[in-house]
């Protein structure tokens, strides 16, 4: 546990140095798969299951944000970053080598007939009709004339 918010504050630290929107994105990942760990470790699964899900869609408009506003450039890498990535990697290969336990990872099981049972219809039926809404008024609101931040040439 306290590799891993070790290697959180690393990855936190190291954001700061970052300049190019490909490495802070890297970034990002790294950091919300550490955090999906300790939650998963202290909390419910589903719970760090949700965590990661949101960072990953925050990510990913972060991602598409920064790709169309900036230029292209090449991603120079200084050797202190080349340094603390490779020792984070070998870290968390390390850690994870650690407390994997073969037997017990192949056999995790998932029931999903507690989904569909009679007691939770109806919170099944507001999520299909909240995720029809939101799709009905995303579509809505985007205006299609408008097209991407920056136009594209193809050559």
């Amino acid at each position: 546990m306290f590799t891993s918010v070790s290697i959180l504050l690393a990855l936190f630290f190291s954001l700061m140095v970052s300049y190019n929107p490909l490495l802070m994105s890297i970034n990002i990942l790294f950091s919300a798969l550490i955090m999906t760990y300790l939650f998963s470790s202290i909390f419910s699964s589903w719970y760090a299951f949700m965590i990661f899900l949101i960072y990953i869609g925050g990510m990913m408009v972060m991602f598409t944000y920064f790709t169309a506003m900036s230029p292209n450039q090449n991603m120079n890498l200084t050797n202190n970053l080349k340094l603390i990535m490779l020792l984070l990697s070998l870290i968390l290969i390390s850690t994870f080598m650690l407390k994997f336990d073969p037997p017990s990872f192949f056999k995790l099981t998932f029931n999903s007939q507690g989904f569909y049972s009679a007691s939770k219809v109806i919170t099944l039926m507001m999520l299909i009709n909240l995720l029809l809404l939101s799709m009905v008024l995303i579509v809505k609101i985007i205006n299609l004339s408008k097209g991407p931040f920056r136009p594209f040439n193809y050559v």
